[in-house]
């Protein structure tokens, strides 16, 4: 094989260490062992704490929204299927 062709699916060894590195960053983000305190559950880093409670969960208003409807729902199902 020439030198500066590789086959399909091979990569350079700076590549390879490049993937490997960017894979250890990544499981280190999500290691919380270390962040976190045991007991309380907080973050470690008061800043990293203040964010993450100043953040809105976006999710919580579907599910408040999402009953009513659903209840709407079934309620019409049920006198259209049972005619009451």
């Amino acid at each position: 094989m020439e030198a500066g062709r590789r086959c399909k699916g091979q990569q350079s060894e700076p590549a390879k260490a490049k993937v490997r590195l960017k894979s250890k960053e990544r499981n280190d983000s999500y290691n919380l062992d270390n962040q976190i305190k045991q007991l309380s559950l907080n973050f470690s880093n008061r800043q990293f704490e203040r964010q993450f409670r100043s953040t809105s969960d976006i999710a919580s208003c579907i599910s408040l929204v999402g009953l009513p409807i659903t209840l709407l729902c079934a309620t019409i199902a049920y006198l259209y299927l049972y005619k009451v």
